[in-house]
């Protein structure tokens, strides 16, 4: 094989490698501002004796969001839509979501002594 087809192949390998791994890089980068964008901390207005837990409850027949909330929202939240929103968000689900049987987890405040 003549050196000019050898020089011409290690350049092409060489260009393959340096795209493979651009892409890669790329793709990881990507990965990471999507992972990033759907981790939330809770960012809860709770007073500074108040903290938050999280506690997984199971869902009986006829239970709601607002239901759930009136159970363990405390005083927390600003209001019940806030509360709802929260639990929504950590579990990824809708009010037609919610089925008899089914485990989700909600927040819950615990007064500080």
């Amino acid at each position: 094989m003549s050196t000019y087809l050898k020089k011409n192949e290690r350049r092409a390998r060489a260009r393959r490698q340096f795209l493979i791994i651009t892409a890669a890089f790329f793709a990881a980068v990507c990965l990471f501002l999507l992972g990033g964008s759907r981790m939330r901390s809770a960012q809860v207005q709770a007073s500074s004796n108040q903290n938050i837990y999280y506690k997984s409850i199971r869902i009986n027949a006829g239970d709601t969001l607002w239901d759930l909330a009136d159970d363990y929202m405390g005083s927390a939240y600003e209001d019940k839509n806030a509360y709802i929103n929260e639990v929504k968000e950590i579990n990824h689900i809708t009010e037609a979501d919610l089925q008899a049987g089914s485990y989700i987890i909600v927040p819950c405040s615990v007064i500080a002594e």
